[in-house]
């Protein structure tokens, strides 16, 4: 291996890597030269470039690509790899490839749906922290003199804003160092094995109990399970051993259906198995995948479920981001109105004091 340290690999070049190697199989180029074609068009110094000579090495001593992928990066989700895998040994490689490749699409479509559903919420959060810092630390400053000049009791929302003022003024060097401090320990965090196998394991299930957001999650790992294993099935691997492949990143699913695959394995049905936890596998899965059973078109059915699941999902994040549209304004009116009430408070009370006097 020419590197031994893995190379992050975006998605939009992991979508031109394999639609390049499936193009170029089908024109009747051997692997290797497949390798040597999509790398002749890339710039010395680049990262593609680096993955694809180490991938090329790998191929010269003998080693499956799927593996090879998996030793040189982590970008790529288990089920493309799996996909791959089961390209190779089943002979149909090009298939698998483009197989990979429009995968990647889909995933590609809805990251952009996800990020355009979030670009209006993240402008309304930004635009009240501007607003409130503005507020803060720009105007409220200059009639602070005036206020406190008064030597009277501040009102409660005046003494907050005089108080959070101080502190980030005063003490920025703490709180800077603090904020720097608490971010750098969950990076740190993150990066340790252990940690997130903890995260993902006790997260992931209680994550899929939680009102509401639990049914998004579900809906996104069905989408992507049934993707993968319709995948899987079509690429030549058996049921058994494309439920053992399609690995869903849900600690909670992956245990079930590592039962439903014993069960498999032992003569029962695919439905029937699903059919033993309801909570996880809707209804009308279970009956889809019933019929699919009798008509010998399960992995047309796994491809219809993955469309179907992965608009139920798309349509629960619509409806969340219309619903902290709202939420934004409504925190974004209560902290802008809050700093106001922290200014206009005490030069009513003074306006007061002064009509009194006349």
């Amino acid at each position: 291996m020419l590197t031994t340290k893995k190379i992050n690999i975006n998605l939009r070049e992991q979508i031109i890597l394999f639609k390049q190697l499936g193009f170029f199989l089908k024109s009747g180029a051997s692997l290797d030269e497949c390798l040597r074609l999509a790398n002749a068009s890339l710039p010395p110094k680049n990262r593609m470039r680096r993955f694809l000579e180490a991938i090329t090495a790998d191929m010269a001593t003998g080693l499956p690509l799927a593996y090879s992928l998996e030793q040189h990066t982590n970008s790529l989700p288990s089920g493309i790899v799996a996909v791959i895998s089961a390209g190779e040994e089943s002979g149909n490689l090009r298939t698998a490839l483009e197989r990979a490749g429009n995968e990647l699409v889909k995933k590609d479509a809805s990251r952009k749906k996800l990020i355009g559903a979030l670009t209006y919420p993240c402008c309304i959060a930004l635009l009240s922290i501007a607003l409130t810092g503005g507020m803060t630390f720009g105007i409220f400053p200059k009639i602070r003199p005036l206020l406190t000049s008064m030597h009277t009791a501040l009102p409660l929302p005046t003494r907050v804003v005089i108080f959070v003022s101080d502190t980030v003024v005063h003490h920025w060097l703490i709180v800077s160092s603090s904020s720097i401090g608490f971010i750098g320990i969950s990076i740190f965090c993150s990066k340790l094995t252990l940690t997130r196998e903890v995260i993902a394991n006790r997260g992931g299930q209680m994550l899929l109990w939680l009102p509401l957001v639990g049914n998004t999650l579900k809906s996104h790992v069905l989408s992507v399970f049934t993707g993968t294993t319709a995948t899987l099935i079509l690429a030549g691997l058996s049921l058994p051993i494309s439920l053992r492949r399609a690995r869903p990143g849900n600690i909670t699913y992956a245990r079930s259906l590592e039962k439903v695959r014993g069960d498999i394995e032992g003569g029962g049905k695919f439905s029937a198995a699903l059919a033993r936890n309801p909570r996880l596998f809707p209804q009308t899965m279970i009956q889809l995948i019933s019929a699919a059973e009798a008509s010998a078109s399960l992995a047309e059915t796994l491809s219809f479920l993955s469309e179907y699941f992965q608009n139920e999902y798309e349509d629960a994040v619509k409806k969340w981001m219309s619903l902290l549209e709202p939420a934004l304004m409504i925190g974004m009116g209560i902290s802008v109105g809050f700093i106001s009430l922290a200014m206009i408070l005490p030069i009513y009370a003074i306006s007061q004091s002064v009509s009194a006097i006349h």
